[in-house]
């Protein structure tokens, strides 16, 4: 799940963690903005159930 993260990915995740909404709008407009907000949350949720089936194996 995690292969080929790199210093890159953690730095560009960092950057628009840091970065306010407003600015992030102006960069990358509403619709990219809400496309990538999607996408981590997605991804969110996805690691999260992996670990909780993770953990449901272990018991």
């Amino acid at each position: 799940m995690c292969n080929g993260s790199s210093s890159a990915t953690t730095s560009m995740l960092q950057f628009e963690i840091d970065t306010p909404l407003y600015k992030l709008i102006e960069l990358i407009g509403e619709i990219g903005y809400k496309k990538r907000f999607n996408l981590g949350s997605t991804s969110t949720d996805r690691v999260i159930k992996a670990k909780k089936n993770d953990l449901l194996r272990q018991i």
